[in-house]
């Protein structure tokens, strides 16, 4: 396991821990914005450092790659993930994240599933 998986699964308990015992709480919109800096400045940064003139002769096997890989998801997000997970708002939530997910990155699920929430509701089933 990577080392952060440890931190994380601390942080967890933590947070589950200090919440049921009402010793401490959690204020969500803080948590809420910061997740949200963070998420932005890690794709901003990851962006930044691609360097497109190196992958110039794979554009186009790229971009094929590319067309297939996002047909291929989003047929499987309508038609199984949807159907699968209830055809409800969370479940077209939980579609969208997975839609991120299948693209290649954690961050992009988020990224999709908070852009859904953010224009149309929260989704406490998803989050």
């Amino acid at each position: 396991l990577p080392n952060f998986v440890c931190v994380l699964f601390v942080g967890v308990i933590l947070s589950n821990t200090l919440a049921f015992t009402g010793f401490y709480t959690v204020f969500e919109r803080a948590v809420s914005v910061l997740g949200n800096v963070s998420l932005s400045l890690f794709l901003a940064m990851a962006l930044m450092s691609l360097r497109l003139w190196e992958l110039a002769s794979l554009a186009l096997p790229m971009l094929a790659i590319l067309a297939v890989q996002t047909l291929v998801m989003a047929l499987y997000a309508i038609f199984v993930t949807y159907r699968v997970m209830g055809k409800n708002y969370d479940a077209a939530v939980l579609a969208a994240g997975h839609c991120g997910f299948g693209m290649g990155a954690t961050p992009t699920a988020i990224a999709n599933m908070q852009a859904i929430t953010d224009r149309f509701g929260p989704s406490h089933v998803a989050f």
